[in-house]
Formats: C-alpha cells, sequence, structure tokens
C-alpha cells in the first residue's frame, strides 16, 4: 500500500507543468526531532526534508527524517511521512465568520523494526480550525483547535491529541514574516505514552525573497504541565531553506 501511495505523489509531482500545481521543496537541520506532543523519537542532530504539492486545496506531501550522518535504513529513529490533506475557508456568518479548515491523513512509516514495512507504522488522521483575527496590516492573531488520532497498522497504541492554541502573527517586512503559537495539549495515551496535558511553543521568522526562495530559522519547546510523567521539558532549533514554484 505504501509503495502505491508513493507511486501516487510522484505521478502527482510530475504533473506539476501541465495542471499549475503550486510545489515546495525544503531542507533543514535541526538539533533534535521534537515532535508537537513532547515526545524525543530522534536526539540526534537531524535533518527534515520534504517536497508538498498542493492544487485548488488539496496536497500531498513526502518528508524525511534522519539522523544526520547515518545510514538511513538502519537508524532506527529515521521516518519517512506522507500526507495528504485539503483545505479550505468556510464562511460560517455571525461573530464565527470565516473559519479555515484544514483535514487529511498522516502515514508515519518508521525505521523501527524497518522501513517499507507497515509493522510499527501508523495512521493518523486529523482535523484543525483556525479563525484569523487581522489587528492591523503588520499583526493577526489566530486561535486554533486541532485534533489527531493515531492508529497503529499493526501492534501499536490507539489515542488521540486535542490541542487548544493562539497565534500570532507581525509582517515585520516586505518578504518577512514572525509567527509564534501557543498551545494546550491534551494527549490521552497516543503512541503508548502516558496521559497528560502539556504546553507547546513554537516560533519561526520566515523571510521569502523574491516569491520563491525561503529561510526559515525556527524553535519549539514542550513541558509537560500534568501528568505526562515520561516526558519532560524539550527544546528543538534549526533552520529550514527551501524554494517555491
Amino acid at each position: 500500500m505504501k509503495i502505491r501511495l508513493a507511486i501516487v505523489l510522484l505521478a502527482v509531482m510530475a504533473s506539476v507543468p501541465a495542471y499549475g500545481q503550486e510545489v515546495s521543496i525544503s531542507s533543514g537541520v535541526y538539533s533534535q526531532f521534537l515532535t508537537d506532543f513532547g515526545a524525543t523519537p530522534n536526539t540526534d542532530a537531524v535533518s527534515i526534508s520534504g517536497v508538498t504539492v498542493s492544487h485548488k486545496g488539496f496536497r500531498v506531501g513526502g518528508y524525511l527524517i534522519a539522523s544526520l550522518g547515518k545510514n538511513i535504513e538502519e537508524t532506527p529513529q529515521n521516518e519517512i511521512d506522507l500526507l495528504i490533506a485539503y483545505n479550505r475557508n468556510f464562511d460560517f456568518g455571525g461573530w464565527l465568520g470565516m473559519v479555515n479548515v484544514d483535514a487529511g491523513f498522516f502515514y508515519y512509516d518508521f525505521a523501527s523494526p524497518s522501513l517499507w514495512s507497515a509493522n510499527g507504522d501508523y495512521v493518523q488522521p486529523f482535523i484543525e480550525l483556525r479563525r484569523e483575527v487581522v489587528i492591523n496590516d503588520q499583526h493577526a492573531i489566530t486561535p486554533l483547535v486541532r485534533f489527531e488520532a493515531p492508529i497503529p497498522l499493526t501492534d501499536g497504541t490507539t489515542g488521540s491529541h486535542l490541542y487548544l492554541g493562539l497565534g500570532h502573527s507581525w509582517n515585520v517586512a516586505a518578504g518577512l514574516v514572525f509567527s509564534h503559537n501557543a498551545n494546550l495539549v491534551f494527549d490521552d495515551g497516543a503512541y503508548g505514552l502516558d496521559e497528560g496535558m502539556l504546553f507547546l511553543h513554537r516560533a519561526s521568522l520566515s523571510w521569502m525573497i523574491r516569491d520563491r526562495f525561503f529561510i526559515t530559522p525556527s524553535v519549539k519547546y514542550t513541558a509537560p504541565l500534568m501528568g505526562a510523567l515520561e516526558r519532560k521539558p524539550e527544546i528543538m532549533f534549526g533552520c529550514n531553506v527551501g524554494l517555491k514554484f
């Protein structure tokens, strides 16, 4: 199934010139790999590289998370992630107004016990709702709600994550945007971790050059607030560079 999905992704990417999709290619180096729910599946310095193709709200992507300087398939912390999603704005009228809805599925192919097999892998459906409130030409705040439910393909533990967050973006200058968001994360034991509530904060500075090239240094911090005794305060920082066309 994964091989077929990968072939579909490649076929879609190959059709870009003919059908006008937007493509984003990026690669970055980070201090470690830290998930939004406070887990550290890879504490080595890592590279995160990927390709995303978008067209009329639909997007597909493939991403590789790998320890630097190590064999991809022989390092158990590595993973390949595949994505299919749809994004659209809905006008609910009244006080709620325009809400952005993003929904889809991730396929997480973990190198432990092996890549390109379903053993130990997860499918994770998700849905996220955002409501941007524009303050002025430079600033906007965005409350968000996100729900995701990892499902093991073979052995593993079911569960879910609920995120309640508030984001802020600042248009510092033409092509330069600072963004950050703070979230409460409610984890009911997904991926075999203990239940708890965590704090998540992400911040980034995105610099778009001539509407094509981008450089994005970023930092992520997580810390348990209640429960989640297997996790501790963690930080991940690094920089991503890429190209859009």
